[in-house]
């Protein structure tokens, strides 16, 4: 039977230790009443006195019984309390229903979880809170619980008073209750959090199936044994294999089956396969590998695929995954261009040997032009034929200069220029410059000076002076060119040093025309000037910086510079050389 309150009671040893204390008092004094004997009017001081100490006796007896009883009563209602307030306070929901399928008492966990009161749902028939698009699973479940008595569990939906639905899983056992009736006891559980965990791990899973099938990218995915679980559309294009044929068969066979007969050797799929395991066996830090590879389809045609694969580790088992692309045009079209280049290459260079030769052809005449010109000049001439041998010599002296230039930069692109690694002496080396151009300066007024030259740079260095020297007489020769007036200077700083070796920073300064910003990537370029007016002006191959760079990057140095349109320019470029041994000493 229920009590008011809709909570269950239960047999407990605690009654029955107070029943069986009620039931020893009462004997007691039943017993004390049968052992009074009848009352004669006749009783003895002493058996009054032995009377009365029983009674009294007796009466404490009662007492503590009765003490024991009160006691007893409160570690019962205690125990009630603790009892109820664990049923009511439990996680899951427990509620009872009839054979008709009405509730007869709830627990406050149900009455929570679907937002009512518990007094809401008594007597109130389970299947009205129940989704109706469920209402089917649950009459069936109750249908099988009382036809089989076996427990039935399944998850369905309930509807909360704000008629948002909140999944649950039922669990229901069939009992009898006091009168022997059958009667249902339900737990109910709330999974909303884990069904759309569940959900959104399908729609999850079900979008990166999707991606997986939609991206571009071939994608095949093998299990550890080599069968395959993932084959994307972009696959079935690449290889002419659908998806259906591929699934489910052995990775290694496959790739057997599509490597050219030229290139497959004996049992080539033990040896795909081996090699794979040994890669999983191994995969803790294993980063994955690209290759690239030639396959042959079934029509006959050949194609080179790039394949980046790698292994996924999902704790259950090791999948390999790869991901391919058809690089079979990209490869004819590297082909192409290094065919291409190489025939460039080779025109390059058939063509630096042919002004090679043509230079060496027309200078050695040249040479005996300018060398006759001037025996004929210290002859005896009429004024007109000194103006005209003098303008001869002149201009054989400009077009030599362009063959010299023209021959040492098909020297340096045909590789045939070797430094000459030997003592010289630096200072000397600028002392020289300086008054080879000393006349040229003077004649356009300006000023050529060394500037400085760092103290402890030591006097004999290792390296090529020719070279150097052709790079310096470059520079000045364009500073004075483009310099009107002011001055032309040259500086030398130590860029930095060790034991054997001494890396220098030469410093060409002039105070010319300057160079717009955006024409400064031109300058270093072979036949190229700021501006082709220059040409027409000042003259030049447009060779000059573009040798003087050459040979600065093979002496393993930079060459750079900083200018100013009306200020001038500065060219600077490092060349390493090497010292005698002690030198350092300067440094210190």
């Amino acid at each position: 039977m229920l009590n008011n309150t809709s909570r269950p009671i239960h047999t407990n040893p605690i009654i029955n230790s107070i029943q069986d204390l009620q039931a020893q008092a009462e004997k007691i004094t039943i017993d004390l009443a049968a052992q009074l004997p009848v009352y004669t009017g006749i009783l003895s001081p002493e058996e009054m006195q032995r009377k009365l100490h029983e009674l009294h006796v007796h009466q404490i007896e009662l007492e503590i019984q009765n003490e024991e009883l009160r006691r007893l009563h409160a570690e019962l209602d205690a125990e009630r309390e603790r009892y109820f307030n664990l049923y009511d306070l439990a996680p899951v929901g427990y509620c009872s229903i009839s054979d008709s399928g009405l509730i007869l008492e709830t627990n406050n966990t149900i009455a929570k979880m679907l937002g009512v009161t518990r007094e809401a749902l008594i007597k109130k028939p389970l299947s009205l809170l129940i989704h109706k698009e469920d209402q089917n699973i649950y009459r069936l479940l109750i249908k099988s619980l009382y036809e089989t008595g076996n427990p039935q569990e399944y998850e369905l939906r309930m509807v909360k008073k704000d008629e948002t639905a909140l999944w649950a899983l039922m669990s229901t056992t069939i009992v009898q209750d006091t009168d022997g009736a059958p009667m249902c006891l339900v737990a109910l559980t709330d999974i909303t959090n884990t069904k759309n965990t569940e959900d959104a791990l399908k729609e999850s899973e079900e979008e990166n199936r999707q991606i997986i099938e939609q991206s571009r990218d071939a994608i095949v995915i093998s299990d550890s044994s080599g069968k395959i679980i993932t084959w994307n559309k972009a696959m079935e294009n690449l290889l002419d294999i659908n998806a259906y044929d591929a699934i489910n068969h052995n990775i290694w066979d496959l790739q057997y089956q599509l490597t050219p007969v030229s290139m497959t050797p004996p049992k080539y799929s033990t040896i795909l396969k081996t090699r794979y395991m040994n890669m999983v066996d191994k995969s803790t830090n294993w980063q994955g590998q690209e290759l690239e590879q030639t396959i042959a389809l079934a029509n006959g045609t050949c194609k080179i695929i790039e394949a980046s694969s790698f292994l996924i580790d999902t704790q259950n088992r090791v999948l390999w995954a790869s991901i391919f692309h058809d690089i079979t045009d990209s490869k004819l079209r590297e082909e192409e261009l290094r065919t291409a280049k190489e025939a460039a290459e080779a025109s390059n260079i058939a063509k630096s040997q042919f002004l090679a030769n043509m230079s060496h052809e027309i200078r050695t005449p040249m040479t005996s032009i300018i060398g006759m010109t001037g025996f004929t000049l210290m002859t005896e001439l009429t004024e007109e034929q000194q103006h005209c041998l003098t303008i001869v010599k002149s201009s054989t002296r400009v077009l030599l200069r362009v063959l010299n230039n023209i021959l040492d930069y098909s020297k340096i692109e045909a590789g045939k220029v070797k430094l000459d690694q030997g003592p010289f002496n630096i200072r000397e080396t600028l002392h020289e410059l300086f008054e080879l151009f000393y006349v040229s300066a003077k004649q356009k007024n300006i000023n050529i000076k060394i500037n400085t030259i760092d103290n402890r740079i030591p006097i004999n260095l290792i390296g090529d002076s020719v070279r150097l020297k052709q790079v310096l007489s470059n520079l000045l020769d364009n500073g004075i060119k483009f310099t009107n007036h002011g001055e032309v200077t040259i500086s030398v700083d130590i860029e930095e040093h060790d034991e054997g070796t001494i890396k220098l920073t030469f410093i060409v300064s002039d105070s010319g025309i300057g160079i717009p910003e955006d024409k400064l990537d031109k300058l270093f370029k072979r036949f190229s000037q700021v501006d082709n007016s220059n040409t027409r002006e000042f003259g030049g191959t447009g060779l000059g910086l573009a040798i003087s760079k050459k040979l600065v990057e093979l002496m393993g140095g930079d060459i750079y510079l900083d200018s100013k349109v009306g200020v001038g320019s500065q060219f600077f470029f490092t060349v390493e050389f090497g010292v005698h041994k002690g030198f350092n000493s300067n440094f210190e």
